[in-house]
């Protein structure tokens, strides 16, 4: 879908038409959300795809609107604080007053805005995301009734326990949400419940609360921001290596496309990269073994590991037989259920887990300072002369290329030259 986009985007010349939709000038947003769409449009195709799989995983028959509808508002969830911090961003610039359109235009003004916004999402947002999911309070009985005296025991306060309707109910999860206690939400899912007995949904509900004891969701807001830093401490070296590249101007010549569409495309391209490298490996890590941690506070407020354990066990059979499925974010099912062994067995290996995980974080917090420090220090003109100058010649043989008659482009490419000392 990501590839289908940027041949759109890049190669189709669709910034074009997009940028043509009505108000597109006054609120840049609504062009960007058109390719959002777009995008979404071609992960509509995909989900139809994975329909007949999931049917067959699963033993059940969904209608197609319904799977893709499950999938877009999973999706859209993950949309909504990009979207409602560009639509604020855009109207402050319509916005009459100097001092802050200066602000903006500095370049710390744009990040600036996006954190102090992101903070304040970060409250409220859950509120919308339950009902765009369509969660429903739990209803009364023993089953809510034991888990509010759970939660009431681990001293953690929340704002409801919901049912997750999670492609219709049968996806066996939980979770939870939201950082302050108005606005935190525990969501269990209606087949976990039918599939587990009340001390084993307790050990669920103790690990998701295991998550907010160990400050996992601020910890999560905290890896997203090193994302930002990284990519704005790389943009200018990432910019120099493709300017200086002799392969950026043989895909210019190739591919007949004026440099700055092949500019963009690959440090798009570039920027992409680093990201899957990023959320892959680091961010990975630490959504690993924040895992552990919380099923080490199952295992902890439970006083034994065996709850969850069959909670693992009865979800890794009843998704397909996954026990051995490796998961790059979470550890299989299996792993999990081994290291919980593990740790009845050998306690000591609960503080060396911990220990492991603070360390970590020290040591990230102390390399994103120091990228923070280099991109305070970098020089206003990272770039040089040199790579300037070669990206300017690009774009005056495209216009050569483009107007032949034009004699303008050959009068700069010869002042170009000049100023190189490339007389001849």
């Amino acid at each position: 879908a990501i590839v289908f986009l940027a041949v759109d985007i890049f190669l189709l010349e669709g910034r074009y038409y997009l940028s043509r939709l009505p108000l597109t000038v006054e609120l840049p947003v609504l062009a960007h959300l058109a390719g959002i769409l777009l995008f979404f449009g071609y992960l509509c195709l995909i989900w139809l795809a994975a329909r007949p799989s999931y049917q067959r995983i699963f033993a059940r028959t969904l209608a197609a609107r319904s799977f893709v509808a499950a999938n877009l508002k999973i999706n859209l969830a993950i949309l909504l604080p990009w979207l409602i911090i560009s639509v604020l961003f855009d109207l402050i610039q319509l916005a009459p007053v100097p001092r802050l359109k200066e602000f903006l235009a500095s370049p710390w003004g744009e990040p600036i805005l996006v954190l102090l916004s992101l903070f304040g999402l970060i409250f409220f947002l859950p509120l919308a995301i339950v009902r765009l999911w369509g969660c429903t309070p739990l209803p009364a009985g023993p089953t809510r009734q034991r888990l509010e005296e759970f939660c009431r025991s681990q001293r953690l306060r929340f704002a409801d326990i919901l049912l997750w309707p999670l492609f219709e109910g049968r996806m066996l999860t939980a979770g939870v949400m939201g950082l302050s206690r108005r606005f935190r939400y525990i969501l269990v899912t209606p087949a976990l419940l039918e599939a587990t007995t009340p001390e084993e949904i307790e050990a669920v509900v103790a690990h998701e609360l295991g998550h907010v004891k160990r400050y996992h969701l601020q910890l999560y807001l905290f890896l997203f921001l090193g994302f930002g830093l990284l990519s704005q401490v790389s943009a200018a070296p990432l910019l120099l290596l493709l300017l200086s590249s002799d392969l950026f101007y043989q895909l210019i010549a190739l591919s007949g496309k004026s440099p700055d569409t092949i500019l963009t495309l690959a440090s798009a391209s570039m920027l992409f990269a680093l990201m899957l490298g990023y959320f892959r490996f680091v961010f990975g890590f630490f959504m690993r073994n924040f895992e552990r941690q919380a099923d080490l506070h199952a295992l902890s407020a439970m006083g034994s590991a065996s709850p969850l354990i069959r909670v693992f066990e009865k979800i890794a059979l009843l998704s397909g037989n996954i026990r051995d499925l490796p998961s790059w974010h979470h550890f299989g099912l299996g792993q999990r259920i081994d290291f919980l062994h593990r740790c009845e067995e050998k306690p000591s290996s609960i503080p060396r887990h911990h220990r492991k995980v603070h360390l970590a974080l020290a040591l990230y917090t102390l390399i994103m300072l120091t990228g923070a420090l280099a991109a305070w220090r970098l020089p206003p003109d990272l770039l040089g002369e040199a790579p300037k100058a070669r990206f300017a010649e690009a774009l005056i043989r495209q216009k050569i290329r483009e107007q032949p008659d034009n004699g303008l482009w050959f009068q700069l490419l010869g002042d170009l030259h000049y100023s190189r000392d490339q007389e001849p």
